[in-house]
C-alpha cells in the first residue's frame, strides 16, 4: 500500500538529482528554501499543539473533566497532542544536519516533550501536583521551541551574509563581463552605489519563508538583484515630476529642447503599455494642461513612427509600444560598508491600515497602536550595482542613462523608498 511522500524522501530525490551538473546549483537553492519553509511550519505546528495541551491542562478544565468523569479522555487527547509534537520535532531533526548547532536545541525541545508525555502517561491518579508538574515541563519545551525559532533566524542571517559576501568577491569578474547582444545593438553600463540600505521585493522566497520581508534573490548566482522591470518602473515614476524628465533629457542631449519634445523623446526610449495610466495620469497630477497633453500625443506619434517605424492608431486605442532601450537586471559587483553585502535589519510599524469597501484607510488611533517588529535582510550601504542598458543609438542610451541617474538619486528604486531605502549615488566611471 502506498504512503505519503515525506520531506526526507524529497531530500533523497533532490540529493540524487543534484549529482547532475546542470541542475545542481538550482536544486541547492530549492532545497534550502524547502528546508527553511518546512522547518518553520513544523515549529509553528508544534507550538500550536503545545498551546492546545496547556489549555486542556488548565485547572478549571481538569476539574470539569473530573466532575463529568471524562478525565481519562482528556488525558488521552493530551497524549495525542504531545505525540504530534514529538513527531514534528523528530521530522525537523531528520532534515537538520547533525553538526548544525541548532540540532541541540531541537533535541532538547523533543526530550522535554517526551518527558511530559511519559510523565502524564505514568500517572494513575492525575492530582493537582501532577498537573502543575506537567505544565512546568510543557512550558520548558515551548521556551526551547521559541529559542529554536530565534536561533534559526540568527544562524540564517549569519550564514546568508557570509555566503553572499564570498560570492560577490568570487563572481565580481563574471558579473561585469560584456553581454552578448544581437548585431546593431550597443551596450551601456552604469555604476551606482547605495547611499542608503537596499531592499528589493517584499514577499519572495526563500527569505520570506523565514523573515517577515523577502528579497529578490537569484537562485543561480545566489545574490540579491534589482529586476530590469523594477529599474524601468523607477524611471517611469519620474513622470510624476516631469521637470526632472525634461532636465535629464536636456543634460543627455547637451542642448535646449522644449518640455513637450523632451517628454516625447523619453517616452520613445521607455515605451508605453497604457497611455492613460503611464502618461496622462502622472502628468495631469503634476499640473500639465490638456493642450500640452494633445501636443505631446502628436509629438510622440512622430517620434515613434520615425524611430521605431510603428504607426500608432489613436482612433482605435492602440496607443502602446515597446521602448527603444532595454533595461537589464542590476547585480552587485562590490561589497559595502565594513565589507558586507547583506546585513540584518528591523523596522517596527506602529499603525495598520484598514480595508473598507475595497479602499485602504490608515488607522492612527493611539489606543489601537500595535508596534510590530519586522526582521529581514537588507543590502548594505555602499554596495555598488551594475545597471546594464542596451539600445540601437548612443542618443537613446544617453537619454536612458540620464533618466536612470535622475530616478535612482531622486526617487529611488523598488520597495520602501519613502522609508529611506534604495537611494543611490552615481560613479562617473567604474573604479
Amino acid at each position: 500500500m502506498g504512503r505519503d511522500l515525506t520531506l526526507s524522501d524529497l531530500r533523497d530525490i533532490l540529493d540524487d538529482l543534484a549529482a547532475l551538473p546542470n541542475v545542481a546549483v538550482h536544486l541547492e537553492a530549492l532545497l534550502s528554501a524547502i528546508h527553511i519553509e518546512w522547518i518553520k511550519e513544523g515549529i509553528e505546528h508544534a507550538e500550536k499543539q503545545l498551546n492546545e495541551v496547556e489549555k486542556k491542562l488548565d485547572k478549571r478544565e481538569v476539574e470539569k473533566a473530573r466532575r463529568e468523569m471524562s478525565l481519562v479522555k482528556l488525558l488521552h487527547d493530551v497524549l495525542q497532542n504531545l505525540g504530534e509534537v514529538e513527531k514534528r520535532l523528530e521530522d525537523i531533526l531528520s532534515v537538520m544536519p547533525r553538526r548544525y548547532s541548532l540540532s541541540n536545541i531541537a533535541q532538547s525541545a523533543l526530550q522535554k516533550a517526551r518527558d511530559v508525555k511519559r510523565y502524564i502517561g505514568s500517572r494513575r491518579a492525575f492530582s493537582e501536583g501532577d498537573r502543575k508538574r506537567s505544565l512546568s515541563l510543557l512550558r520548558q519545551s515551548r521556551r526551547l521551541l521559541r529559542d529554536l525559532k530565534s536561533q534559526i533566524r540568527y544562524e540564517t542571517i549569519k550564514l546568508a551574509c557570509t555566503k553572499a559576501r564570498m560570492r560577490v568577491q568570487r563572481l565580481s569578474p563574471q558579473l561585469t563581463h560584456e553581454l552578448e547582444l544581437p548585431k546593431g545593438w550597443i551596450l551601456r553600463k552604469v555604476w551606482a552605489r547605495l547611499k542608503t540600505r537596499g531592499l528589493m521585493g517584499t514577499q519572495l522566497l526563500p527569505w520570506s519563508a523565514l523573515f517577515d520581508i523577502g528579497i529578490f534573490w537569484d537562485p543561480i548566482l545566489q545574490l540579491p538583484y534589482y529586476p530590469g522591470s523594477t529599474v524601468k518602473g523607477a524611471v517611469h515614476g519620474l513622470f510624476f515630476s516631469p521637470e526632472l524628465v525634461v532636465e535629464a533629457v536636456k543634460e543627455a542631449l547637451k542642448e535646449e529642447v522644449s518640455a513637450v519634445e523632451a517628454l516625447a523623446k523619453s517616452l520613445v526610449v521607455l515605451g508605453v503599455s497604457n497611455w492613460e495610466e503611464d502618461v496622462v495620469k502622472p502628468l495631469k497630477s503634476s499640473g500639465l494642461k490638456h493642450e500640452e497633453l494633445e501636443e505631446l500625443k502628436r509629438k510622440v506619434k512622430e517620434e515613434v513612427k520615425a524611430r521605431l517605424r510603428v504607426d500608432l492608431l489613436l482612433d482605435v486605442g492602440e496607443w502602446r509600444w515597446r521602448g527603444s532601450v532595454i533595461f537589464f537586471d542590476a547585480y552587485p559587483d562590490s561589497l559595502g560598508e565594513n565589507g558586507w553585502l547583506l546585513v540584518p535589519e528591523t523596522i517596527t510599524p506602529h499603525y495598520k491600515e484598514e480595508v473598507k469597501e475595497g479602499k485602504m484607510y490608515p488607522e492612527f488611533a493611539e489606543h489601537r497602536v500595535s508596534p510590530t517588529p519586522l526582521t529581514f535582510l537588507a543590502v548594505e550601504r555602499g554596495v555598488r550595482f551594475t545597471f546594464p542598458l542596451a539600445g540601437r543609438s548612443n542618443e537613446e542610451l544617453d537619454i536612458a542613462e540620464e533618466l536612470l541617474k535622475t530616478a535612482l538619486t531622486n526617487i529611488g528604486i523598488g520597495a520602501k523608498t519613502t522609508s529611506g531605502y534604495n537611494i543611490f549615488e552615481f560613479e562617473e566611471k567604474k573604479k
